[in-house]
């Protein structure tokens, strides 16, 4: 009997890695085709210097993203596989972190597009990309979570739907004309819907959670551990 459940849970275990894989694999590639449609679409309209500015904001607040995350997302998700009991108090300390990151790097971002000379629309195009950078590290440290729990589904689903939102949001205003930063307002819909959706999912699981008392400085080991990450996100992002 022993080794006949022991089967079925390997089974199961199999199937269930399997179902993860193949969400996560669909949503990436759903989500990755939607976002050459759009972007086709941007540059087919848009022409290529207003198209430029547009990649030059993004590709700008990008080098900011790794100051936001910090390599805190996989270190979350390795906290929470190895004390499960905690992870929802790291996960308010990270968030409270990340907040707190957020009014230093905002400022810092559109400060520095200022020193460096960009036009008054470049700058405004910096500043609502650097809130949507912001808000894409709050939901992905959610997700981090999800993952411990094993839980792809849920990231997979939110991937897709925020990109079809920004599809929705994003179409009417290039063939309106719209101005570029009302394009950038485009992804902020969709990173607001991916924080509420991600926040509103995880609290399912936060129910009789563990709440110990918690200091910022007790994030300090997993700052350390999130260095190597960091780097690397970094050096993929360069």
């Amino acid at each position: 009997h022993v080794g006949l459940l022991n089967g079925r849970n390997v089974k199961y275990m199999q199937e269930f890695v399997i179902r993860n894989t193949w969400y996560f694999l669909v949503s990436s590639v759903g989500q990755k085709l939607l976002a050459f449609l759009y972007f086709s679409l941007l540059a087919r309209t848009l022409g290529a210097e207003q198209t430029g500015k547009y990649m030059l904001a993004l590709s700008f607040t990008a080098l900011f993203a790794v100051c936001m995350d910090m390599g805190l997302s996989p270190v979350l998700t390795r906290e929470a596989v190895h004390n499960p009991d905690t992870m929802f108090s790291v996960l308010r300390r990270v968030v409270r972190l990340k907040l707190i990151m957020t009014l230093v790097i905002i400022p810092s971002v559109v400060g520095i597009a200022y020193v460096v000379g960009y036009s008054k629309e470049m700058i405004l195009l910096v500043g609502l990309a650097s809130f949507v950078m912001a808000g894409d590290s709050l939901h992905l440290s959610a997700y981090a979570l999800l993952r411990a729990r094993q839980q792809f589904v849920y990231e997979a689903r939110g991937m897709v739907i925020a990109k079809i939102l920004i599809l929705l949001v994003g179409v009417p205003l290039v063939l309106w004309g719209a101005p570029l930063p009302s394009l950038m307002l485009a992804l902020l819909s969709g990173t607001l819907f991916q924080i509420g959706y991600s926040f509103f999912i995880l609290k399912r699981y936060s129910y009789g959670a563990k709440e110990p008392p918690y200091h910022l400085s007790s994030l300090k080991p997993l700052l350390r551990q999130g260095v190597p990450f960091a780097l690397a996100s970094l050096c993929a992002t360069i």
